[in-house]
């Protein structure tokens, strides 16, 4: 970060304000608008935050971490296409194999080997042409990428409960954690806005019934993005929605034996689809269904001696000795992780701090709507399919990242994706009980 992210940044800025004030009568309605620009001012802000996190908190006069290292290797790419377009070209579309020609250059790409981050370091490669190589317009271009998948997902509550404009507004733009870690130059703000876009490209295409061709594709892309970054997320997702699509068509269903038998044949159908998807979906990668297991003990492990290493934020939720019994025995332990933790008192700088500030809210808020709805969760989730997928999704990725993290630092930017959903299905479960109450 130097004079050109200075000199650049207020002009790209203006650049994508202008952009998102001239979409903003098609992208919203009277009651949304006013939550429009500001969404995304608090993007661009998490997105130069991250930036100055990183350089001056963390790395100081050595930069350091996975923000720089992407913007490092995206200067390899950039260099490239100074020298030859084709060679530039040749270099986006490298795999880890062997080219000489292309060596030269990808064998200075820091993540050339790793292939979950190395998507990440060419989609950086090809803006940084059109951003002068420039940090920060780099990063604002990702949270601009991201803050279109949040503004989906809000379109598709928005569409199935207008009257809660306000408090989903809250709840998908506007948590500090998601605005912050969702929007710099990291794998989790390309993850988090293709997530949005999936999402709403299956409501809107199989729910809705709109422009098929068009949403296919939108989601098709979306989740091969996710799958090609971080396929966990897919292993929650999927099931997801595939149980959200049964539930979905038996509430359609008139009342009587055939909608009571739908429910069974529903979860009967959704599991096995829903583990075939993540199966095919996950073959041949770590995350495997017959590598997963392995996977969360040796990430885990790492994670927690890192933390020591650098005396970080580090936390045990016990022993794993690699096995699928070890790692289910840990599920309360890690959703309340993901949901409620880190707290106050285990909060040992300023960024955890905050953190455990946002865990507490969370926590209560929990609470106090489980109270206004006396407990009475079950029937809402049958009788309203995006709820159960918004609470499925939520609790099983809360799951799957509180048991691999090991590390309240890591644990804050891989539950951003769960957060949005999680606050919705709170919002939406307090609604749909209040709202059923008036009717008898």
């Amino acid at each position: 970060m130097g004079y050109k992210d200075l000199l650049l940044t207020p002009i790209y800025l203006s650049i994508i304000v202008v952009f998102f004030y001239i979409i903003r009568r098609k992208q919203t309605n009277p009651l949304t608008r006013p939550y429009y620009l500001p969404g995304f001012f608090v993007k661009a802000l998490g997105a130069l935050g991250v930036g100055v996190l990183y350089f001056f908190y963390y790395g100081g006069g050595n930069i350091s971490g996975d923000t720089f290292y992407f913007f490092k290797d995206a200067g390899r790419i950039v260099d490239a296409f100074i020298d030859s377009p084709i060679t530039g070209i040749q270099v986006l579309f490298a795999t880890d194999e062997y080219d000489p020609s292309t060596y030269a250059y990808t064998s200075r790409i820091y993540y050339y080997q790793d292939p979950t981050s190395r998507p990440i370091v060419k989609i950086a490669g090809l803006l940084s042409i059109f951003t002068f190589h420039t940090y920060s317009v780099t990063a604002l271009l990702f949270a601009a990428f991201c803050f279109g998948g949040l503004w989906a997902i809000y379109n598709v509550f928005i569409d199935l409960y207008p009257p809660l404009y306000r408090p989903l507004a809250i709840a998908i733009l506007f948590v500090p954690s998601v605005f912050f870690w969702g929007s710099g130059l990291l794998k989790d703000t390309i993850t988090l806005g293709c997530l949005g876009y999936a999402f709403n490209s299956f409501y809107f295409g199989l729910i809705k019934r709109r422009q098929l061709v068009r949403n296919g594709i939108i989601f098709l892309v979306s989740v091969l993005i996710i799958k090609a970054v971080k396929v966990y997320i897919l292993l929650c997702f999927i099931p997801a929605i595939s149980l959200w699509l049964f539930l979905q068509y038996r509430t359609k269903m008139k009342k009587g034996a055939a909608r009571t038998l739908m429910l069974p044949l529903a979860l009967l159908l959704a599991l096995p689809i829903g583990y075939i998807a993540v199966q095919k979906i996950t073959e041949g990668t770590r995350y495997s269904l017959d590598q997963i297991a392995n996977t969360t003990q040796v990430t885990a492990e790492w994670l927690q001696y890192m933390s020591e290493y650098d005396q970080g934020s580090g936390y045990s939720l016990g022993e794993f000795d690699g096995s699928m019994q070890s790692v289910i025995t840990k599920l309360p332990q890690g959703i309340w992780v993901s949901l409620f933790r880190p707290y106050l008192w285990e909060a040992h700088n300023v960024v955890m701090l905050l953190s455990a500030f946002e865990s507490l809210i969370l926590l209560l808020l929990t609470i106090k709507v489980l109270f206004e709805v006396r407990f009475r969760v079950i029937k809402p989730l049958l009788e309203h399919p995006v709820i159960a997928f918004c609470f499925l999704f939520a609790i099983v990725l809360a799951f799957g990242v509180g048991v691999s993290s090991s590390n309240f630092g890591t644990l804050s930017r891989y539950r951003i994706p769960l957060l949005p959903f999680y606050l919705a299905g709170l919002y939406l479960l307090r609604f749909q009980v209040k709202r059923s109450r008036k009717l008898f």
